[in-house]
């Protein structure tokens, strides 16, 4: 299942992708060298402070569509 979601976070991007590897290995992801391998959960960043900070998230269908979901529902609700 993939999904994406915004929450508002007191922590600095740093220490933000800490706290998210620390989640991950909690949960049982063991880093491999395959970046692409099979993982029980992957938790990635894309934005911080409307700046992109994945710059290749696009060139993941199942990335981009939701994120693009998340935006799309966050400007209805803000309309």
């Amino acid at each position: 299942t993939n999904t994406a979601f915004s929450f508002n976070c007191a922590l600095n991007s740093t220490d933000l992708k800490a706290h998210l590897k620390g989640i991950e290995a909690q949960l049982g992801r063991i880093r491999t060298s395959n970046k692409n391998g099979p993982r029980p959960i992957d938790l990635d960043i894309v934005k911080i402070d409307n700046e992109i900070v994945d710059d290749d998230y696009h060139q993941y269908d199942f990335v981009k569509k939701s994120v693009d979901e998340l935006v799309s529902t966050r400007d209805r609700i803000q309309d």
